[in-house]
């Protein structure tokens, strides 16, 4: 997303204020409602700030959502957040802070911290804010993200394991075809005139291409 930074005059002090916003007229009306906005320019075509971690966004979410439930407002939430946390999570707390203090809705807030917040994620946070329980429905979408963090962790150790059981197999029956095979029909209890040993070599490439 865009960053704007301007110089906003608020009781006769002019501030500095750095402020993502989808467009120029957006950062304008969220600026408005600090005070006189006396200049304003885009920082850069794009944001190239990471969003949050899988991790971050789980202790954000969760941190979130106990204020919540202790009845601090979520502007003033997100603002402690700030203050309380450092990198990734400081940056995204305070950008959405200023948005939320500004007047714009929180689950607007999120869909454009899309780096931070996936699809899938906000859906289920605003079908829990729509139920009337915002600090559930936050806890209960760090969960889920986590839940399904853990099983696609499962299911590629699963992917693996099998994978290595599959290739220790396909090595000894290979070693047994290619080095033990031969070394015992090589015995000289196998070279017996008229013993044939040629089946159970034929019979152990079969099994070694079938296994």
């Amino acid at each position: 997303m865009p960053i704007f930074i301007a110089k906003v005059s608020v009781g006769g002090r002019t501030t500095q204020v750095t402020i993502p916003a989808s467009n120029r007229a957006e950062a304008e009306r969220q600026l408005k409602r600090r005070g006189r906005v006396i200049s304003l320019k885009r920082q850069g075509l794009f944001d190239l700030q990471p969003g949050l971690s899988p991790y971050e966004r789980y202790m954000f979410l969760v941190k979130l959502s106990t204020m919540i439930a202790s009845k601090v407002s979520m502007g003033k939430a997100l603002e402690l957040m700030s203050q309380a946390f450092t990198g990734n999570i400081r940056r995204v707390s305070k950008s959405l802070s200023e948005r939320v203090n500004s007047g714009v809705n929180f689950i607007t807030a999120i869909e454009e911290e899309r780096k931070s917040f996936p699809p899938s994620l906000i859906a289920l946070i605003r079908s829990g804010f729509a139920a009337g329980n915002a600090s559930n429905a936050l806890r209960e979408a760090a969960e889920f993200e986590q839940l399904m963090q853990n099983i696609r962790k499962g299911s590629m150790k699963e992917v693996w394991t099998g994978f290595g059981y599959f290739a220790a197999s396909a090595g000894l029956t290979v070693a047994t075809v290619e080095y033990f095979g031969p070394m015992v029909t090589g015995n000289a209890l196998f070279n017996t005139p008229g013993v044939n040993t040629d089946w159970i070599e034929e019979f152990g490439r079969v099994f070694m291409w079938l296994n």
